[in-house]
């Protein structure tokens, strides 16, 4: 509950460490592999990248986390809170309004208040000169006409309790938690919030809510799993993959899954440039070749907003679908109309048809990286099916009398699976934006292998894995694989993070 703005608890070695072909401990041999398979490559990788990049990797490792509850994350707060109070000898309110403005940073507001202990006055709460007090007692609501008691903030603009309730619902509607006076001309801030909802339980939930979550958003080490079903977060000391106890895994950077090798910055310049690119294209996307000959034989960009235009009729003069463009043009020069008109366009422009050309070949090399994207994201939606078909093969393997624990490898198998195809699918963001150089040769080699490793497990547990009778070869060949292609995207990740301490990639936004 809340009471004078605060809360109280109710409830609750660079990339060249490769393994030999030949190493045990990767596989117990060569030959366990299908004889129609070829050999994977074993390619030594030595990367590096740059220091403003730093912040925004994710490494691949799960780092050490710790889990808080709604009430852990409460208590937390509130001791921030009151260590301030101790200090400003503020309510509890204004200290928590100061600590959101400052991010939450204890220290930083404590050392303002150090350096200048009035600037409390200027926080559009304390006001210098506070207007003198009205007399209680019912009067007329300026809002309603009801004539009952009225509240206020000490700028005297008051209001009756229902019409502050209103009030108050709606900025908790928007999601503010930090609420200025009702009167459209004054800033000063409600921190007492109990004083004009009164034992409105819902709504002084709702606000603690916000509250919470405008101190999660701002204190960087403490993280919502974005788990639908799960109101825990997650505490690490380091930016990396952190997992839930609900078993979800995401980025603790960006709150995203996680995204490696790519970093958070280039992963959201990437889904921007992707929702851009649809909205444009004028037949949208798909991993069919066919339709991106066709986008790039049948359709011209707009010169000004680069949507792709179809010709659906004999005149040359197009207008631009776009809703926000509407450029008119001719087809044939891309000259703008209203300087070309109908005037005869027979004069070859080699910088026009230059810009031209460089506009669709950097569709076309976004779309190639793009297609394949996308199919490693239907193929980890896709093998979630997996699960059902391994289940069923354990629960077999224990009838033929095999424990539990020694049937976990099939799990444990898909688990590896599904975060070798995760780490694929983000390859090809970080291969969009990376410099073609020897460091990204190398790059495209451990990508190679990753991939080749990967299909050579997925097609084993989809296809032959009820074709192996004998439980110890079929145990020995499944960990061998899994072992094998977790060993290689290990590697791939570990290269892409040591490019980026090193300053070797070249990633061009």
């Amino acid at each position: 509950m809340l009471y004078d703005g605060n809360f109280d608890m109710e409830d609750e070695e660079s990339g060249t460490k490769l393994a030999e072909n030949s190493d045990e401990s990767i596989m117990d041999s060569q030959d366990e592999w299908d004889n129609d398979d070829d050999d994977l490559k074993q390619v030594d990788s030595d990367e590096d990248d740059s220091e403003e990049e730093k912040k925004w990797i994710i490494k691949e490792a799960v780092v050490e986390n710790k889990i808080l509850t709604y009430s852990e994350i409460l208590a937390s707060m509130q001791a921030v809170i009151k260590d301030v109070q101790s200090v400003l000898q503020q309510p509890a309110g204004i200290c928590r309004i100061l600590l959101q403005n400052h991010k939450w940073s204890k220290g930083q507001l404590l050392e303002r208040f150090y350096e200048d202990p009035e600037f409390l006055t200027n926080t559009n709460m304390i006001p210098s000169d506070p207007a003198q007090k009205p007399e209680d007692g019912p009067r007329d609501c300026d809002i309603c006409c009801e004539n009952t008691e009225l509240v206020g903030l000490s700028c005297n603009h008051m209001a009756c309790r229902d019409c502050w309730k209103f009030y108050l619902a709606e900025k908790i509607k928007e999601g503010k938690s930090i609420i200025e006076c009702m009167a459209s001309d004054c800033k000063l801030l409600v921190y007492d919030f109990n004083e004009f909802v009164g034992d409105d339980k819902e709504m002084i939930t709702q606000f603690e809510k916000l509250t919470v979550n405008a101190y999660v958003e701002s204190t960087s080490s403490i993280s919502w799993c974005p788990s639908e079903n799960c109101s825990l977060a997650v505490k690490s000391d380091s930016n990396g993959i952190v997992e839930c106890s609900c078993g979800t895994k995401f980025c603790s950077s960006c709150g995203s899954a996680p995204h490696d090798p790519a970093t958070c910055r280039h992963v959201k310049i990437w889904n921007r440039k992707a929702e851009k690119e649809k909205a444009t294209s004028s037949v949208g996307f798909s991993t069919d070749k066919d339709t991106f000959q066709w986008i790039l034989s049948n359709t011209k960009d707009c010169p000004k907003c680069m949507t792709a235009i179809e010709k659906n009729g004999g005149c040359m003069r197009m207008s631009c679908r776009n809703q926000q463009c509407r450029f008119e043009f001719c087809w044939m020069c891309l000259r703008q109309w209203s300087v070309h008109g109908y005037s005869p366009c027979n004069t070859f422009s080699e910088e026009a048809e230059k810009n031209r050309l460089d506009s669709r070949a950097e569709l076309l090399r976004f779309m190639f990286f793009y297609n394949r994207f996308k199919a490693h994201e239907q193929s980890l939606g896709l093998e979630k099916k997996l699960i059902q078909k391994i289940e069923k093969k354990m629960d077999e393997m224990q009838t033929a009398g095999m424990c539990y624990s020694e049937t976990l490898f099939l799990r444990k198998a898909v688990d590896t699976l599904s975060d070798c195809r995760r780490t694929l699918q983000y390859t090809y963001v970080f291969a969009y934006f990376l410099e073609r150089n020897n460091h990204a040769i190398i790059f495209e080699n451990n990508q190679n292998d990753l991939e080749m490793a990967t299909e050579q497990l997925s097609g084993f547990m989809e296809q032959k894995l009820d074709a192996v009778t004998d439980l110890k070869v079929l145990s020995r060949n499944v960990q061998d694989k899994a072992r094998y292609v977790e060993h290689r995207r290990k590697v791939l990740s570990e290269h892409c993070v040591e490019g980026l301490e090193m300053e070797n990639w070249v990633l061009n936004e």
